[in-house]
């Protein structure tokens, strides 16, 4: 695990090193100042996350995770996400990438409201762009309400 600082704007949360290389050299060729950090299983994630929560630190705006990994899984990260204050989660955009092809999995990832979508590996430049996007209008959105 890389230690998240407060720029850590977008969390890849993913046991697949060489799929966490691809996926940061994606996110800088979207050209958004993002800064990522990287964890190897829900575990990892969920402890930084909690950290960042108690001491009221800068959460992350995106988080993408993967379904199946060794310790906490996906799963495991999203039943206990969803215990998280929900105005600190409505601030996070989280998405599910993962190359499981189970219609089950898609199922529970679409029931689930705090997935914003599930995305099938591996993620794009245009994908992460979009999903940038999506994020910062979702925030200016917020913030003229």
């Amino acid at each position: 695990m890389e230690n998240p600082n407060t720029d850590s704007c977008v969390w890849l949360i993913d046991d697949d090193e060489l799929y966490q290389l691809i996926t940061r050299k994606n996110l800088q060729k979207t050209g958004f100042p993002v800064v990522p950090a990287s964890f190897y299983n829900g575990k990892e994630a969920f402890d930084a996350l909690h950290e960042i929560i108690q001491s009221n630190g800068k959460t992350p705006c995106v988080i993408i995770l993967d379904l199946n990994m060794p310790m906490y899984d996906g799963w495991d990260f999203l039943e206990w996400y969803a215990n998280v204050d929900a105005a600190i989660r409505q601030g996070i955009s989280l998405y599910i990438c993962s190359s499981s092809i189970d219609p089950n999995d898609h199922n529970r990832a679409r029931e689930n409201g705090n997935v914003k979508a599930f995305v099938e590996k591996p993620m794009t430049t245009e994908m992460l762009t979009e999903i940038l996007l999506k994020h910062k209008q979702m925030l200016e959105s917020r913030d003229r309400q």
